[in-house]
């Protein structure tokens, strides 16, 4: 589609024509020949020249503009009345008498005067084309302006959709749009085809605009909330040894609702001369997943930040949890960056693993929330284009779990009373106290942390970083200073971690004045003057692995602590693992341990072992041991376990676990220096949610309810392994699910008998912390049984026919011989069967059988003909 766009006007500016070229009245063949210019002709700066007026109240300046070139394009001829051809006339006329006039003598010097006319604008075409844009197939459809010299023009808009670039041009503006050149953009080129109505642009990479892709996170949907229920864990211990029984029991009870859940703790005890009973941990706990916060009401312990002590206390905790969201990153996540000339596809590598794939268009591209390993690695991108060409682009990186992405905080506020022997008392709280850990990422590369503790007599506050120098590690720093009634004392520390693939190294030193105080130390406990570590180790690929760690406490009240440690450990093919380790600890009672295990797999839950330990002590003396074991883990769900050690020196131990829907039982005996001793335990849980009770193994997590109608025996999956079977009323429980993620649960189609109609096999679960939920899977019997029906003459009724039982929607056709299958039905039945305008009704009973399609019989329409 092409229109002429000859003429621009402004209010200074109008056009003019000469009167060969604007005559009306002559066709437009003949008007076009007038417009070439013939010898006798008079030239442009005569035919359309500028003049000004004096200024005067009415008068206004008249700009004429060259005549424009003729195009092929058609234009629009427009008529001019009598009085305007004649003023066009005079006008040629007085111009020309003007130029006479003014010609200068041979003699007579002529000034140089200042350019009356202006520039000629130049002509364009408007032209209505498709365009597409490095074979994206995109078939746009968009006005372009063309000039005499070919050159093409877009809309601003235009190129902003394409994502090119805008040049470093004033743009021309056309109808109010500026428009751009499309050679002025560097490395461009395009292809007209006139015939096809279609440009064709092939740009470089470097002329798009930057496009960024933020890799999808795992989907993680909200936790279902929980009805009121609860649950009782148990763990009974009776054991003899030396003509001695002792009895023990540990016991759990919870009660959750949609506000939250709490968890108390006992121990009992019943030994010779003793008896007791000790409270253990009460807390409530109240989780916020959309905030990633929780609330702890009772028993707790605090968060210590990088310099501090976790102690156990009493009262109140809030801060962040980011457990609550399982798929949360909280540590910088990495981005690479690559370019592409044509559409592609990108795979994107973590180590030689694809973790993403993804579409990419032409130009400069960039692709973050990469998922990462801890530790320095590799990220590789491969970039595939149309014709199967690739490019590969890698980039290292380092990611530390130590660190917070930029802008996250992490926080916990606590305050209560320090709680003192725990296990031996049940309401041992001593002073106050009160502790604050505040961190931030103030950068990717640097997080940090306020930490502040106060109690009676003590107040203590400080400060730590961790920054990561790229491609190097990760250094930490912290420092301290606390007050009170033993005066002022400081702490002050350093480290250095960095891990690869390859190896790992990490090193930590702390130091404390004499008078440095923190909640949890005490003479009894004191804190260490110095206290440094260092780690290495190193991946020997198919050789094994090798590492080396040394610890240091240097104390003033009591003797130092150094110990060296040395590991190695080694594949030995396919069918055995070789463990090596030794340590040795200085000071005056120090001594040499070292010993080797050579593991052996004999299936998939089955393993032997043979094991060697030796001690070189200079004041206990030396002492080896040589051990056999073979061990069979105990299954997810039902089925049993053993284990079974026997020692060069005579010692033996053996012990067998057997594990079923509602607990798990265990019996150990084991003879050491001539003495025999036996235990057995028993370990289960009752839990109660959605108005059912149920008996299970312990919850040690969250759980749930499974029920598939009243189906006996129906197998339930937990991530495609199997953990039980439905009861009698069809119901089975799952007693370790994990909070906050999701839990795949199916059920086994094949144990589900034929009259069953299913409507989903699979399920999701994400249960809150501590609770349960039920999982009610779509399952009802059909009650669907076969029937015939006939009419008096013995003639069955005629295909086709459709079949209703009263009082429900469905619709069941009557297929050969007058026979029908019907679902749905009850114990008694009416039935109504219609075809053709005629219809007749009859009663049905539904027997109670355990046939899972039973034929009910032969049914007669009386009184109906065929």
């Amino acid at each position: 589609m092409v229109r002429s766009a000859s003429r621009h006007k402004t209010p200074e500016t109008r056009t003019c024509r000469s009167a060969i070229s604007s005559s009306a009245s002559r066709p437009p063949e003949s008007r076009l020949r007038a417009n070439r210019r013939s010898p006798m002709s008079l030239p442009d700066s005569v035919a359309c020249g500028r003049f000004r007026r004096h200024p005067t109240a009415s008068s206004r300046s008249a700009n004429c503009a060259s005549r424009p070139i003729p195009m092929l394009a058609r234009s629009t001829p427009r008529s001019k009345s009598s009085a305007s051809r004649a003023v066009s006339w005079a006008i040629i006329m007085l111009a020309a008498a003007g130029l006479v006039n003014a010609q200068p003598s041979a003699t007579e010097e002529v000034p140089r005067a200042a350019p009356l006319l202006v520039a000629p604008a130049a002509r364009v075409e408007e032209l209505l084309l498709q365009v597409d844009v490095n074979a994206q197939g995109l078939a746009d459809t968009v006005l372009v302006l063309r000039d005499v010299e070919g050159r093409i023009a877009v809309p601003v808009d235009s190129l902003d959709r394409w994502r090119l670039r805008r040049p470093g041009v004033a743009p021309r503006f056309h109808d109010g749009t500026p428009y751009y050149p499309l050679d002025a953009i560097p490395g461009v080129t395009y292809a007209y085809d006139a015939a096809k109505q279609r440009l064709t642009i092939t740009a470089p990479p470097r002329a798009f605009t930057d496009t960024q892709f933020a890799n999808a996170a795992a989907r993680y949907p909200d936790a279902t909330v929980s009805p009121l229920g609860g649950f009782l864990n148990y763990n009974l211990f009776a054991s003899r040894a030396s003509g001695e029984s002792q009895y023990a029991g540990q016991f759990e009870t919870g009660l959750f609702s949609a506000y939250g859940v709490l968890v108390a703790g006992l121990l009992a005890q019943d030994s010779p001369g003793a008896k007791s009973a000790v409270r253990l941990d009460t807390t409530w706990t109240s989780d916020f997943p959309q905030r990633l916060t929780t609330l702890r009401v009772g028993d707790a312990i605090n968060v210590p930040g990088a310099w501090g002590r976790a102690v156990r206390f009493g009262g109140v905790q809030y801060g962040t949890n980011f457990s609550t969201q399982p798929g949360y990153i909280t540590f910088p996540a990495i981005a690479a960056n690559g370019q592409a000339a044509l559409p592609s596809t990108v795979d994107v590598f973590v180590n030689n693993a694809l973790v993403a794939q993804r579409p990419v268009p032409p130009g400069p591209f960039s692709i973050t929330n990469i998922p990462t390993v801890n530790g320095s690695g590799n990220v590789q991108l491969v970039v595939r284009d149309l014709f199967g060409r690739e490019q590969i682009i890698s980039q290292p990186f380092y990611a530390s779990v130590n660190l917070l992405k930029e802008g996250l905080e992490d926080y916990s506020y606590e305050a209560g009373f320090e709680r003192n022997n725990f296990g031996v008392e049940s309401f041992d709280y001593g002073r106050a106290v009160a502790s604050a850990t505040y961190r931030r990422g103030l950068t990717d590369h640097l997080t940090g942390e306020v930490h502040g503790e106060f109690a009676r007599d003590l107040a203590a506050a400080g400060i730590a970083a961790n920054y990561l120098i790229t491609d190097i590690g990760v250094v930490s720093a912290s420092a301290a200073a606390s007050g009170g009634g033993m005066g002022a004392g400081a702490l002050g520390g350093l480290g250095f971690q960095r891990q690869t693939g390859q190896f790992s190294i990490a090193a930590q030193a702390q130091w404390t004045s004499a008078n440095f105080r923190e909640i949890g130390s005490s003479p009894e406990n004191p804190l260490p003057l110095r206290q440094w570590s260092a780690s290495f180790g190193y991946q020997l690929q198919r050789f094994g692995s090798a590492g080396i760690t040394y610890v240091a406490q240097d104390f003033r009240t009591k003797p130092n602590i150094h110990v060296l440690s040395l590991g190695y450990s080694v594949g030995l093919g396919p069918w055995a693992f070789l463990s090596l380790s030794a340590a040795k600890t200085f000071g005056t009672s120090g001594n040499i341990a070292f010993g080797a295990t050579v593991t052996v797999p004999l299936g998939e839950r089955t393993l032997a072992a043979a094991s060697y330990n030796g001690t070189r002590s200079s004041t206990q003396g030396n002492t080896s041991d040589t051990s056999f074991t073979l061990q069979r883990s105990v299954p997810a769900g039902e089925g049993y376990g053993y284990r079974i050690i026997a020692h060069t020196d005579g010692e033996v131990q053996a012990s067998g676990t057997w594990q079923n829907d509602v607990g798990t039982y265990t019996a150990d005996v084991s003879r050491f220096q001539g003495a025999n001793a036996a235990r057995l335990s028993v370990a289960g849980g009752i839990g109660y949610v959605g108005g059912h009770a149920f008996l299970s193994r312990q919850i040690a997590d969250s759980f749930g309810i499974v029920r598939v109608a009243d189906y006996e025996g129906v197998g339930v999956l937990q991530d495609n392994q199997p953990v039980g079977r439905t009861s009698a009323g069809g119901y089975a429980v799952l007693p370790q699910l994990r909070a906050y993620d999701v839990n795949r649960i199916s059920i086994e189609e094949r144990d589900l008998p034929l009259d069953a109609q299913v409507d989903k096999l699979k399920m999701e679960a994400v249960p809150y912390y501590r609770s349960g939920l039920l999982l009610d899977f779509p399952v009802r019997r059909s009650h669907g049984a076969t029937l015939r029906i006939r009419l008096d003459d013995g003639a069955p009724i005629p295909s086709g026919a459709i079949v209703q039982v009263t009082g429900r929607d469905e619709d069941f056709p009557v297929g050969l011989d007058g026979e029908a299958y019907v679902t749905g039905l009850e114990e008694h039945n009416h039935l109504r069967a219609t075809w053709k305008g005629k219809s007749c009704e009859f009663d049905a009973e539904f027997p109670r059988t355990a046939e899972p399609l039973p034929n009910l019989g032969t049914f007669v329409c009386h009184g109906v003909a065929r």
